[in-house]
């Protein structure tokens, strides 16, 4: 009850006028390709970016901290057992999802 009472206070002193406003671009990244990574909890992450001097970049891709560990299980599962993998794919610490994408 006390949760709805503070979001009726907040309802009531939202101030009039538009909510979304239209802005100019603030960058425009120069034409070209563009690559550069860091280093992630995962290993490195990196961003790829090409652009034709346009207000939007013409292509941006994420290269994902898992994918390179998908490389290395042939190497890592080879002439071992298959009990032990389970305990390999809990070292790599690797996300499905973020490789899958």
């Amino acid at each position: 009850m006390e949760s709805l009472k503070i979001i009726e206070q907040l309802i009531d002193n939202i101030p009039e006028g538009s909510y979304q406003e239209k802005m100019k671009p603030i960058i425009r990244v120069p034409e070209g390709r563009y690559y550069t990574a860091v280093e992630g909890s995962r290993g490195e992450f990196g961003v790829f970016l090409e652009s034709h001097g346009d207000k939007t970049p013409y292509r941006l891709h994420y290269r994902s901290t898992g994918l390179p560990l998908v490389a290395a299980i042939d190497t890592i599962c080879r002439e071992t057992k298959i009990a032990d993998l389970i305990a390999i794919g809990g070292t790599l610490d690797y996300i499905v999802p973020d490789i899958d994408r």
